[in-house]
């Protein structure tokens, strides 16, 4: 995912390169080079880093574990808020360290208590080898 995000920032670059030394390199009037925006680094790393994060928030969004996922649309539905994986995102960000983690840890205890109490049960119905 973020290997497609960064070929897809750099071929963003080379388009934005590419057009604008057509456009100064094209034969015409002052007027109309002065209506080309130049492109400065600047601008190119505030591109990069906007691209970087929004790869961020859809790498959350993508990987939050279910338990919290419906923690976090839960609470944006309550608040009226639209549940776009942006804000499913930035809810998550803002919550984790109070609320969300919690939920988390619980969800993983939870996992863990409940295949130990399969495996327990499993050990006592199983018949025994006699001899």
């Amino acid at each position: 995912m973020k290997s497609i995000v960064k070929v897809l920032g750099l071929l963003v670059i080379v388009i934005l390169v590419a057009f604008l030394t057509v456009k100064l390199s094209e034969k015409s009037s002052i007027a109309q080079v002065q209506k080309t925006r130049v492109v400065t680094m600047n601008d190119l790393i505030a591109q990069r880093d906007t691209v970087k994060y929004h790869s961020l928030l859809d790498s959350i969004y993508l990987n939050m574990p279910t338990p919290v996922f419906a923690a976090v649309c839960t609470d944006l539905i309550k608040n009226g808020i639209e549940t776009t994986p942006y804000n499913i995102s930035k809810q998550f960000i803002a919550g984790y360290k109070t609320i969300y983690s919690l939920i988390e840890k619980g969800a993983v205890f939870s996992k863990q208590y409940t295949k130990n109490l399969k495996d327990s049960i499993a050990k006592k119905i199983m018949p025994r080898d006699s001899i």
